[in-house]
């Protein structure tokens, strides 16, 4: 089993406890998506928002 079988399917099975998977890059602070204002800030601004980390709304 490699590394990659291994995060795939942990990806997996977080996506159907309702986990949305972001890749690294796209979340970095001068990504797509930044959750941080930058690599020194060490909680994702998300979290320090106090919104939930990584799970879909189920309103």
């Amino acid at each position: 089993m490699t590394e990659d079988q291994i995060e795939q399917f942990a990806i997996e099975r977080l996506g159907a406890l309702g986990y949305v998977y972001q890749h690294g890059p796209a979340i970095e602070h001068d990504g797509e998506q930044p959750e941080r204002e930058s690599y020194e800030q060490v909680l994702p601004v998300l979290v320090a928002e106090g919104r939930t980390c990584g799970r879909e709304s189920e309103e």
